[in-house]
């Protein structure tokens, strides 16, 4: 009961930010400053972000890349705020199912960020993620798995091991793992996952639950289902 008034709370919360972002909105010429053109573009990646977290993924869609239009016109496809909304919509299209679109933007992102702040940077780790879960759901397991494999080496070295992005790129592994029934390699990072979390955050946390869950669920070698496996 509390939770669902939690999040009812949340979405009115969420739908009063849309409706003040939706007045600030007004038409404007690509020739306008920069600075017009990159204030538009903040409001429509807020308005985009408010949609995503109600799960309006389509009503996101279009604020996200006009964003970019913008942002690309006003301060160039390498900046740090293009990038962000350029990532932000192949998320988007990752939601909506358009996993070729979300493929070829996370990898133009991820190409300028290797180009611009180098592999090792936090920023450049996390593409290499976003590329990752976006083969993983479109079905290209066999693309996904040394990208996912790389992720989690950088991540460990860059974040830490314990770092929550590290999980991530960790259980995205083990998760592609199991689409390719290599269960064993997968049980190995389900059990580390388990681990981990247990001690950073206890074992009745959410995402302590769902890793165990999923090694629980882990069928044997012989098994080929893979319906009862979450991202955490």
């Amino acid at each position: 009961m509390i939770q669902h008034e939690t999040e009812g709370r949340d979405r009115q919360r969420a739908s009063r930010n849309l409706n003040g972002c939706r007045v600030l909105i007004f038409e404007i010429d690509l020739n306008d400053g920069p600075a017009i053109l990159g204030r538009d573009a903040a409001i429509r990646q807020t308005i985009a972000r408010t949609y995503r977290d109600l799960g309006l993924y389509a009503d996101a869609q279009p604020h996200l890349e006009r964003a970019i239009e913008l942002r690309t016109r006003a301060q160039g496809e390498r900046d740090p705020d293009t990038l962000t909304a350029m990532r932000d919509l192949a998320e988007i299209y990752v939601f909506l199912g358009k996993f070729g679109p979300a493929q070829k933007l996370h990898f133009r992102v991820l190409e300028i960020r290797r180009r611009v702040l180098g592999e090792e940077h936090p920023d450049t780790v996390d593409s290499l993620m976003q590329l990752a879960e976006a083969y993983q759901w479109g079905g290209r397991y066999p693309q996904a798995e040394p990208i996912a494999a790389k992720a989690l080496e950088l991540a460990s070295r860059v974040l830490g091991e314990e770092h929550e992005g590290t999980m991530d790129a960790l259980n995205e592994l083990a998760l592609i793992y199991v689409r390719e029934n290599k269960y064993a390699a997968a049980g190995v990072l389900f059990s580390k996952f388990v681990q981990t979390q247990s001690r950073l955050l206890g074992e009745e946390h959410p995402d302590t639950l769902r890793g165990m869950n999923n090694l629980v669920d882990r069928p044997s070698d012989s098994l080929s289902t893979d319906s009862s496996f979450t991202s955490v």
